[in-house]
């Protein structure tokens, strides 16, 4: 019974609600890549947000308590079934011991049994049409019981929307005898500016929902600017804490379970949601780099320098890790992987008047001819509103490092032929490598 973000920005352009993901089809996918699937999505509204301006409110972790099945009839789920899950939730009783003090047995008479298979499943299905009582087209954003309400603002009509749909929220709730807790909820503006105008309140229950700078959300830490500063400083304290427990566990001859422990306690971290998280401070990059440094340092290797170490290792620095990576999610959204690839991508049609337009002109323009699947970033639309292109977006910057690979057409026949031609690629001579340095010194 948790409430958490809200997004907000302010700025004199588009403003933006927040994400909608939808748990449309039952059986689910697995948690991991459908986390993976709604952060993607998240992601892109909040790098498309940033330019412009975008104001939300989220809410997260919701109680269940739902008594009625119409919805069942809605999916399709025929009247015999719907009669036994009826059944199975129904005539339930329970009763609390205390110290050997037995309560009187009393009637359960919402929610359902915990740690059932089939619960998480019944409350997906009920929360799938919450979207519907929506007044005013805010976006919304469901992952299980978390909750993400956003919109655009450009004026004070859009923050009556965002609280009128706020309020739609809460009245379903009502009805489907779902609780959300404001007092867990987070407002959050997200905007360039270094003071976003933004003095507006939004109200839960009749409570006011709290403003803050920054907020967790599906295990990434968002602040207002998003250039991940306080999220970085979180990995840094797991990483150097992580570091410590496997120095004390192992001693320093157990280089292979040392090595094998960090892989798994580190780099998993650092992996999840990297694309999307890099952040844009070269400070900061720093202090995640220092950590690896430290760690491939303390190991019994026979090489000296610390590249000469990672190549003893097979690994990259966490900054290269970052780019395949981001390469490796391209691949899986271009190829359908990951089915999502048309909000972010288009094919690029290669026209004598397209390849004129590419900044770089002649060498940008023979390297996108050449390449065997260019791709160019699909149109943003939020709330109705396409919003203008924009290099600080996450699609192009993801277009940009794509469309500079040089690789053949045969690199791409499979995920893990692309990853292994990886390992090829001179990173120093990419366009946008080189940039995003020079610009973040």
């Amino acid at each position: 019974m948790t409430s958490r973000n809200a997004v907000t920005n302010s700025k004199h352009v588009p403003n933006k609600n927040v994400l909608v993901l939808k748990p449309k089809d039952l059986p689910v996918p697995s948690q991991s890549r459908k986390t993976a699937k709604e952060m993607t999505d998240f992601c892109k509204v909040l790098s498309t947000t940033i330019p412009a301006g975008a104001e939300g409110t989220n809410v997260t972790n919701v109680r269940s308590g739902f008594g009625y099945f119409n919805c069942f009839n809605y999916l399709g789920i025929n009247s015999q079934l719907v009669h036994l899950i009826s059944d199975y939730l129904k005539g339930r009783k329970q009763c609390v011991i205390v110290n050997g003090c037995v309560s009187e047995v009393e009637e359960v008479t919402s929610g359902v049994p915990q740690g059932s298979t089939v619960g998480p499943c019944f409350f997906i299905c009920v929360l799938n049409f919450l979207p519907s009582a929506l007044i005013y087209n805010s976006e919304l954003l469901l992952f299980a019981d978390d909750i993400a309400l956003y919109r655009p603002i450009m004026s004070t009509d859009d923050e009556i929307a965002l609280q009128s749909d706020l309020t739609a929220v809460e009245n379903w709730a009502r009805r489907n005898k779902l609780v959300f807790n404001a007092a867990k909820s987070f407002h959050v503006s997200f905007s360039k500016k270094r003071a976003a105008n933004c003095n507006s309140q939004y109200y839960l229950n009749g409570d006011a929902i709290v403003k803050t700078e920054c907020v967790k959300y599906l295990g990434v830490i968002l602040d207002r600017n998003l250039k991940f500063k306080d999220n970085t400083g979180n990995l840094v304290t797991k990483f150097r804490k992580k570091t410590r427990w496997i120095n004390v566990a192992f001693r320093k001859a157990d280089s292979a379970a040392r090595i094998q422990l960090y892989k798994s306690l580190v780099f998993t971290s650092f992996d999840y949601c990297c694309p999307f998280i890099a952040p844009t401070n070269k400070t900061c990059r720093d202090k995640l780099e220092r950590c690896l440094e430290r760690f491939v340092y303390s190991l019994c290797l026979g090489s000296e320098s610390f590249n000469e170490r990672l190549l003893e290792l097979k690994w990259d620095c966490f900054e290269l890790r970052r780019l395949k990576r981001s390469l490796v999610l391209v691949y899986k959204l271009v190829f359908n992987h990951i089915p999502l690839g048309e909000r972010f991508f288009l094919p690029f049609e290669q026209t004598a008047a397209a390849l004129s337009c590419i900044s770089g002109h002649t060498r940008s323009a023979n390297r996108l001819s050449a390449h065997p699947f260019p791709i160019t970033a699909a149109p943003t639309t939020l709330c109705g509103i396409t919003l203008p292109p924009s290099s600080d977006l996450l699609s192009s910057r993801l277009v940009q490092l794509w469309n500079e690979m040089t690789l053949d057409k045969k690199d791409y026949a499979s995920l893990n032929v692309f990853k292994n031609a990886l390992d090829n690629v001179c990173w120093s001579e990419l366009n946008c490598v080189k940039r995003f340095r020079s610009m973040n010194k």
